[in-house]
């Protein structure tokens, strides 16, 4: 119902939004409804804002310079729609009219997206918030460092005390290794790529 009521394509519209908590709703949004749904990655590919594919202004809130957040649900969402496309890799080509795996749609997400963006950006934020954990176990308290702070920070939460704020950051850091978890399960290359950057899975494992 969701999907043929035409929100995809609204949602589109304010995720251009200048306003960080729009943005934010419309990835949980779109994280949300890529889950193993196979209409929703459908629309989700096939959406155009204006000159821009969907997907790309998606994976634009991959890079450092947007907030933790913005980040971490973009890959979540980018996660979910690899994962639906490798349970309907045959329909997805249909889809675009193709009669292989080799078409452009599939490409995208498998090659592209997956290797270059998704993958080190939860990288990157598993060590991120890693480390900001492992500071504040070796500190013996729940002082939270400057990371952590832009963190808060991000999800408009300035008010919350440090404990709160640690028992957030926490919270993102499983968030974090969940979505990483997922993406690499069914492919022995992303978990081979996962282990020889920053040593990602023995630092995971150490620190929690």
């Amino acid at each position: 119902l969701l999907i043929k009521s035409d929100l995809i394509k609204l949602f589109a519209s304010l995720l251009t939004s200048l306003n960080t908590k729009l943005q934010l709703n419309c990835l949980k949004f779109y994280a949300s409804i890529s889950f193993e749904c196979l209409e929703a990655t459908k629309a989700i590919l096939n959406t155009n804002y204006y000159d821009f594919q969907l997907i790309d202004l998606i994976s634009s809130y991959l890079y450092r310079e947007n907030q933790f957040e913005l980040q971490l649900f973009a890959a979540k969402c980018l996660t979910n729609l690899y994962r639906s496309s490798l349970l309907i890799e045959s329909d997805l080509c249909d889809m675009m009219d193709v009669q292989d795996s080799s078409c452009p749609a599939f490409k995208l997400i498998n090659n592209q997206l997956i290797r270059s963006k998704t993958l080190p950006t939860l990288i990157r934020l598993c060590v991120r918030f890693s480390n900001s954990y492992k500071n504040a176990c070796i500190n013996g308290t729940t002082t939270i460092t400057s990371d952590s702070e832009n963190l808060i920070n991000t999800a408009n939460s300035s008010s919350l005390d440090p404990s709160s704020s640690y028992t957030l950051n926490i919270i993102y850091l499983i968030d974090t290794i969940s979505t990483l978890t997922y993406l690499i399960e069914l492919n022995s290359d992303l978990q081979q790529i996962a282990s020889y950057l920053e040593q990602i899975i023995p630092t995971l494992i150490q620190n929690i």
